[in-house]
């Protein structure tokens, strides 16, 4: 049983570090389009 419940830990983990890496990717990618069209902004 033991074994059982450190599997399901380690999934949760991995899920975790998943969600907070797709975070990450969409927060950079705002960040980047908003750059982006700030510069676009100074380029007109």
């Amino acid at each position: 049983m033991p074994e059982k419940k450190k599997i399901k830990e380690r999934l949760f983990a991995n899920r975790a570090k998943h969600a907070l890496s797709e975070l990450l990717d969409v927060h950079l990618k705002k960040d980047s389009l908003n750059k982006g069209s700030k510069l676009n902004e100074v380029v007109r």
